[in-house]
């Protein structure tokens, strides 16, 4: 048998048109943004339990960003890491690092010459680089591919096997289960 159950009706307040897909982060809550409404009417991040209850970590204000289209990611360093489609410095868009609590640092404010309008992903690669793409901009304004580096060290690592010949990789990060070291 199935069954679908509404968990969560949103209702201008926390937020409107949620359009990313959600994550299920290590802390056991899920994760999503809306790109319109909220208390400032340029988008929300929320978490919620998988039982429904919501609570609105983020209101974006267009300095900080508006328009989360693109899903979360929860990086190595356990924060989580998003873009917005437009507003920041520029209004082309933002790279965001939210804490926990909802605190929200913008990491680059896109200005057209480097992309605008990010609607795509963020994914965090072994170098502990981000990697994504902007719909808009760059040097023909057809859209770019960017990186950005904030000091995240690499979460896979090379070692020499014992008594075989050849290189294994480990995960480093913390999205393995136990926060161990499984071999890829």
């Amino acid at each position: 048998m199935r069954t679908l159950t509404t968990l969560h009706s949103f209702d201008s307040a926390d937020g409107a048109n949620p359009e990313s897909a959600l994550i299920h982060a290590t802390d056991g809550y899920l994760y999503g943004t809306t790109t319109a409404r909220g208390a400032n009417h340029d988008g929300t991040v929320y978490k919620f339990t998988p039982q429904g209850a919501l609570t609105v970590l983020h209101s974006f204000d267009s300095t900080d960003g508006a328009a989360p289209t693109a899903p979360l990611i929860q990086a190595t360093d356990g924060n989580f890491y998003g873009a917005t489609s437009t507003g920041g410095a520029n209004g082309d868009g933002t790279v965001f690092q939210m804490k926990s609590d909802g605190a929200i640092a913008t990491l680059h404010s896109f200005d057209g010459t480097d992309g605008a309008q990010p609607f795509g992903g963020l994914v965090q690669a072994t170098d502990g680089s981000f990697y994504g793409t902007t719909y808009y901009g760059g040097t023909q304004s057809y859209g770019a591919i960017y990186k950005l580096s904030i000091g995240l060290g690499p979460f896979c690592e090379s070692r020499a096997p014992f008594r075989h010949g050849g290189n294994r990789r480990y995960n480093l990060g913390n999205r393995s289960e136990g926060r161990d070291k499984r071999q890829l």
